[in-house]
């Protein structure tokens, strides 16, 4: 085992359980991280943030939910015409790292 620091300065999570038909990724979460990685393409975010689809973050009633690090920032019932908001807090935290 190799112990590391991050390459990323921004790492976005987007919950995409599918456990239960309250869960995120029955809730839109599936769309919300395909359109947030098309996003960070087009803006080319890209070796600096990453955005990865997550598993379970617990809180299922509130999703779809994205958690941010390193500021541990989190985002909860994200749906594609609401996204712009986590846009803009990535912008202005990518611009301040």
């Amino acid at each position: 085992m190799k112990e590391q620091q991050t390459p990323y300065e921004i790492h976005v999570f987007v919950c995409n359980n599918m456990k239960t038909s309250t869960s995120c990724g029955h809730r839109g979460g599936q769309h919300v991280v395909e359109k947030l990685k098309a996003i960070a393409r087009e803006r080319g975010w890209k070796p600096a943030i990453r955005v990865s689809r997550s598993g379970c973050l617990g809180q299922c009633a509130a999703g779809p939910n994205i958690m941010i690090y390193p500021t541990e920032t989190w985002f909860s019932g994200v749906q594609l015409d609401t996204l712009g908001e986590v846009v803009d807090y990535i912008e202005n935290l990518r611009t301040r790292t």
